[in-house]
């Protein structure tokens, strides 16, 4: 029996990279008194990459052990079922900016950048399914 290391380090992974990501969206001043210079509306474009990327290694998280073991990857209503958690996630901590009241402000442009990073992860999921059946041994194109 193969030792499940691969899958604790992908935990692992994402456990991490929850909590960077909720240092920086729910601390008042993450950066400190640094100023990041952005264009208008580069802050979406922030919010929607870190949600495709949370989207993303959720789905990680739960295929790594079947990619060793070529055994079928999880399937769409997984892919949404992941997407979707990530988008609620965004979500929830936008209610919590609100609730904190610690300089942090609810925006509906937030959840909906959120949500769409979340959508985009999904397409690339099935992208990367299709990508990782078709190279599988014995699936050849005939």
């Amino acid at each position: 029996m193969k030792p499940r290391h691969n899958i604790l380090r992908a935990y692992l992974d994402t456990g991490a990279y929850l909590a960077a990501l909720l240092w920086f969206t729910l601390s008042p001043k993450p950066v400190g008194d640094m100023e990041v210079p952005f264009f208008p509306g580069a802050d979406k474009i922030v919010h929607a990459g870190m949600f495709f990327m949370l989207a993303l290694l959720c789905w990680r998280d739960t295929s790594v052990d079947r990619m060793d073991h070529h055994r079928p990857l999880p399937g769409r209503k997984f892919f949404v079922l992941t997407a979707a958690a990530s988008a609620l996630t965004g979500y929830g901590i936008e209610i919590a900016q609100w609730k904190m009241n610690a300089g942090r402000s609810f925006e509906w442009g937030d959840i909906v950048a959120d949500s769409l990073g979340a959508l985009a992860a999904w397409g690339a999921m099935i992208l990367f399914t299709r990508i990782i059946e078709r190279r599988r041994p014995g699936n050849a194109p005939k």
